[in-house]
């Protein structure tokens, strides 16, 4: 009789298991898939728009000449998951060995608001004239094949998905960037505005990517690129009109979405393991409550988009700001929502408003630069467009002193956390 009375009860409370259960599974789900269908801000779409937008490819075959011609100058391309930790040697030693001075002359380049350029430190000028060759080669075929150099993508493999080796982009963009330099200091401007083309084009690979972090390190080529064409003589070859126009704040959104996309998708497949039976069942048990925490994440993410582009045209907001009213709306019990609050879209976004700005205060630059070409070599009274911004809350400020000119924005734009050096937004340029 007792063991009667015992299964009853282990039976009643098998069931109120499972039908909490079910319960917990369909509300999820209900919730899961409201979040996936609603539409996000700035014309995003719905979030199962993203596997289409990030169709999956293997690296183009220009993207792998480039990690070739990138190895004699001991920079490593190959796509994260596929390099072998070992010691530097060689290339990678020579290269590691002017890291500092490279990396100290191209910052004092990007940041100083004047045309002048002095020499490079000795071991960096050594480095740049004996590998004048490689540098020769792989500048060629990035400009040559500009849009073309694509590194693998697959969403489906979630967290294993390799990335672009985002370090190797950074240290060719600062060597191209001081060859820029270089060049100009010896009056070889068409060779300098080459270098220049070819940081944007190596930047192309990461701006069609799902990263926020690919985005990133795309913003930052684009951003010494940038700096420095406003250094360098009139007038500017029709590329620059590619960079000076982009528009990398959409590809970030959609970086920003498909971030969203990678975490639920994660989530989802969390407890899964390498598959086996007691893998499943686990992940099973989970389900409800994955399906939950995915669903809060997608609709934290969206509203924190949301957010982001209702600061209209204000360049100076602070981002920060944004990020921490997104971790504090992150509910303790989602740890896939406070995973994807670390995120900080908001600082990222401060980021790419900065450099809107540094790239509007360029074009005007070149733009004045090639009026004084046009007007005799005196400097013009005014450009059209001169002194409006596509910022609603401040203006260019322009004045010509003798054969000198100054260009300033109106008030001070915040720099983003994290970011040391920045192109100013004053610049002076002389006769």
């Amino acid at each position: 009789m007792k063991s009667l009375v015992l299964l009853r009860r282990v039976l009643l409370a098998t069931g109120a298991a499972v039908a909490l259960w079910l319960f917990a599974f369909g509300v999820g789900t209900t919730l899961r898939t409201r979040a996936s269908s609603a539409q996000w801000p700035a014309g995003l779409g719905a979030l199962t728009s993203v596997p289409s937008r990030y169709p999956a490819h293997p690296a183009s075959t220009e993207a792998l000449q480039l990690v070739t011609l990138a190895a004699p100058l001991g920079v490593e391309l190959r796509q994260a998951r596929a390099v072998p930790l070992h010691r530097k040697v060689g290339e990678q030693a020579a290269l590691a060995a002017i890291a500092e001075p490279l990396g100290a002359f191209v910052n004092l380049h990007f940041s100083r608001p004047t045309d002048v350029i002095d020499a490079p430190p000795a071991a960096l000028g050594d480095y740049l004239e004996t590998h004048a060759g490689p540098i020769e080669s792989l500048r060629r075929h990035l400009v040559d094949h500009n849009g073309r150099i694509q590194w693998a993508v697959d969403l489906t493999k979630g967290t294993d998905m390799p990335f672009p080796n985002l370090l190797g982009h950074m240290q060719l963009s600062r060597l191209l960037a001081a060859d820029a330099l270089v060049r100009a200091r010896r009056g070889d401007n068409p060779g300098a505005w080459e270098d220049l083309h070819a940081i944007w084009s190596l930047g192309g690979a990461l701006r069609s990517r799902p990263e926020i972090i690919s985005q990133l390190i795309a913003l930052a080529g684009a951003r010494i690129a940038n700096a420095l064409a406003r250094k360098l003589p009139a007038p500017a070859p029709q590329w620059h009109q590619e960079l000076a126009q982009f528009d990398l704040e959409t590809p970030a959104l959609w970086a920003m979405q498909a971030e969203a996309w990678r975490e639920s998708f994660a989530i989802e497949s969390f407890g899964l393991g390498d598959g086996s039976r007691g893998d499943r069942a686990f992940s099973l048990a989970l389900l409800p409550y994955t399906r939950l925490a995915s669903a809060g994440m997608i609709d934290q993410q969206r509203f924190a988009i949301a957010r982001l582009v209702a600061t209209g045209q204000t360049c100076a907001f602070n981002g920060s700001e944004l990020d921490g009213k997104v971790i504090e709306a992150a509910p303790h019990w989602n740890f896939a929502a406070r995973v994807a609050s670390t995120m900080r879209l908001g600082s990222s976004w401060q980021r790419l408003r900065r450099y809107s700005l540094e790239a509007e205060g360029t074009s005007k630059i070149v733009a004045l630069k090639k009026a004084r070409i046009d007007n005799g070599g005196s400097w013009p009274a005014t450009v059209p467009g001169l002194t409006t911004s596509r910022c609603s809350d401040g203006r260019w400020l322009y004045a010509v002193t003798g054969d000198s000119i100054s260009l300033q924005f109106s008030r001070e734009i915040p720099m983003p956390p994290n970011q040391k050096v920045g192109a100013p937004l004053v610049q002076t340029s002389k006769g």
